[in-house]
């Protein structure tokens, strides 16, 4: 395997870890607000996310009705 497929593995991680770090400290955050707070695009927090859910480490809920724009 390549250095760059270990940096890759090692930064996916660490975002990873700082998502799952977010979302148990902070319960309740959108992917939107995962996305504004990490600095990760949204196809990021997507993927994110969803290897957290299928890991059983997070489960996502219906979004707040309350903090919908418009």
């Amino acid at each position: 395997m390549s250095s760059r497929g270990n940096n890759l593995d090692q930064v996916r991680r660490r975002n990873l870890s700082i998502v799952l770090t977010l979302v148990h400290t902070s319960r309740g955050l959108s992917r939107a607000e995962l996305t504004r707070t990490t600095g990760l695009n949204r196809s990021t927090i997507a993927a994110l996310v969803g290897e957290l859910v299928d890991l059983g480490l997070v489960i996502e809920g219906a979004p707040d009705p309350t903090k919908m724009v418009g």
